[in-house]
């Protein structure tokens, strides 16, 4: 009969043990010292060796002629043990004997002394299913134990176990194996079954396995038993309907460059090769990772193992990580939903779409500084409107020193900022007297397109040297200073009130009013905010902060101030934030 490579290849003692160094010692130095205690516990994740080494270390302490702490696997007691005969070690599975009754029928049976071997050991797997009452029973055991009784507990799941169960074991936590042991194994039980493999797949089969070396030699078994001497990478993709590199590599490329024709396009061609999705995002999911970490470390050759490193370098040169993280992001929520959807195909795509659409972070906040510079320079070119003859005369002093060169690279920019000036005009968002300047805008009308970048700074100067007052309170600092408004609010007690505040923003200031906008959907919050004392409380903590009485009005955002909102900085710009 067939035996499956992970039995067939099972560690005999602990020198064979891969990946667990520290342990083994600490095990065999308690065997030769004479040291063994009365319970173990073994955890840690599926495939690390946990029931191995309890098998090596039941035939360890009851060998007739151990050599340093391992089984000789020769004696009468050794071969028993692994021919499975001996009465003396049990092995029990706490999954399908989890009862009260099992483990008290286990209380019976082991106050009688070991028939032929030294010691009676029991093997608990998966001890974590014992119900409360079947624990309450095994406490009773492990508070005193006979003499020739050792338990060894093995768990994926420690978290599970009871405090009082944990602290009557020696405990050892078994490590996941790594790459490089995983690959070392699977190269030697290769050579040992006469097949050949690409190096390719041996690292393929390492990463698929996620430090499980049980997991390893499964998929093993699946790929030897094609017929062929060889394995290449090509052949193991089909069999275990994995992806290829290149089909990852142009799927995260049309992600990174927002290419979601490209993106939809590599989808249906994997999608024709019969992959499975949640395997595909899965994979994708490791790609980013390798992807981040050759992005952020600058030798990453320790944590990416890939023989495509090289690949990796120059996707992650071009390539930005506040990018690389979103995308993350969107594929960690997507692998979620996969695994109940039933079309999965619908989700990737849907997904690929968002990802490709998507705004980064860093692009987000370069439209928000973009926009405070515009506001301030609005806010400023307004305020020059109250004193016409004070801006006749810085225009005509800043044209007479107007390079030409900037002239013309500036003007789209002047002709823009112009447009946006006479909107926010209309809305009367800042006081303006037509009938005053008239005249002055008939004068500069012909030097408009000649206004340059550096005319703002020219301004000020001027308006230094003439003694203009300085700049009043505006919109702009009143959102500087916002959130620290809402902790003046917290100083008096106030936190309900900036719970509510929380979801407004404050949208404009004019002739001493600031307009605070609610979104939506506030309707709740824009009534308890405009109870007459909260209004009252943000009245007095503003005067408090800026000197001066200030008037407050609180609405929800309706169609008109959006629509305002995207005549004064584009409808673009509304729909990012």
């Amino acid at each position: 009969m067939y035996k499956a490579l992970y039995r067939k290849y099972r560690p005999l003692d602990f020198n064979q043990m891969i990946g667990q160094d520290a342990l083994v010692m600490s095990l065999k130095n308690q065997i030769k010292n004479n040291e063994v205690s009365h319970a173990y516990l073994f955890s840690g994740t599926r495939g690390t060796g946990k029931t191995s080494a309890a098998k090596i270390f039941a035939r360890a302490v009851n060998c007739e002629h151990p050599i340093d702490g391992n089984p000789c696997n020769k004696c009468k007691s050794c071969l028993s043990n692994l021919n499975n005969t001996s009465v003396d070690v049990v092995e029990m599975d706490a999954a399908s004997n989890n009862g009260v009754d099992d483990i008290r029928d286990l209380k019976d049976k082991v106050i009688y002394p070991p028939t032929f071997l030294k010691y009676k050991v029991y093997i608990i797997d998966e001890v974590h299913m014992l119900s409360k009452g079947a624990f309450n029973a095994l406490l009773k055991i492990l508070e005193e134990p006979p003499s020739h009784l050792i338990f060894i507990l093995a768990t994926t799941e420690k978290e599970k176990i009871p405090a009082t169960i944990l602290s009557r074991t020696q405990k050892f936590e078994f490590s996941r194996v790594s790459l490089e042991n995983i690959i070392k194994r699977l190269k030697y039980i290769s050579q040992m079954e006469g097949k050949t493999l690409d190096d390719e797949v041996y690292l393929l089969i390492a990463k698929t396995s996620d430090g499980a070396m049980r997991d390893a030699l499964s998929v093993l078994d699946q790929l030897l038993s094609f017929d062929s001497d060889h394995i290449s990478i090509e052949k193991a993709m089909d069999v275990l309907g994995i992806s290829s590199s290149e089909s990852l590599f142009e799927l995260t490329s049309a992600y990174l460059n927002k290419d979601a024709e490209r993106a939809i396009s590599v989808i249906d061609d994997i999608a024709i090769q019969g992959k499975d999705f949640l395997s595909l995002n899965n994979q994708l999911l490791k790609h980013m990772r390798d992807l981040m970490l050759v992005r952020t470390l600058k030798n990453p050759e320790n944590l990416v193992y890939s023989t495509y490193l090289k690949d990796f370098k120059e996707q992650a040169a071009t390539c930005d990580l506040d990018n690389i993280l979103d995308i993350i992001d969107e594929l960690k929520d997507l692998q979620v939903n996969l695994k109940y959807a039933e079309n999965p195909r619908i989700l990737l795509e849907m997904t690929s779409i968002k990802i490709c659409n998507k705004k980064n972070f860093k692009s987000l906040q370069m439209n928000l500084d973009n926009l405070s510079k515009r506001v301030e320079k609005l806010e400023f070119l307004g305020s020059l409107t109250k004193d016409s003859s004070i801006n006749k005369n810085i225009y005509r002093q800043s044209l007479e020193n107007t390079n030409e060169n900037d002239i013309i690279n500036l003007n789209s920019d002047m002709k823009s900022e112009n447009e946006v000036l006479e909107k926010s005009s209309q809305s009367d968002p800042i006081s303006v007297n037509t009938e005053e300047n008239s005249d002055y805008d008939r004068s500069i009308d012909e030097d408009k397109k000649e206004y340059h970048k550096n005319s703002l700074e020219n301004i000020d100067d001027q308006l230094v040297d003439n003694g203009a007052p300085e700049k009043s309170l505006g919109i702009n600092d009143i959102k500087k200073d916002w959130n620290e408004i809402l902790n003046d609010l917290k100083a008096v007690n106030q936190v309900p009130l900036v719970g509510l505040l929380n979801d407004a923003k404050p949208l404009s200031f004019e002739n001493g009013t600031l307009n605070i906008c609610y979104g939506p959907g506030h309707e709740f919050h824009l009534k308890s905010t405009n109870e007459p004392k909260r209004l009252e409380i943000i009245k007095s903590v503003l005067k408090k902060r800026y000197g001066m009485d200030i008037d407050v009005k609180i609405s929800i955002a309706d169609d008109t101030t959006l629509k305002k909102l995207e005549d004064l900085f584009g409808k673009n710009f509304v729909e990012n934030i």
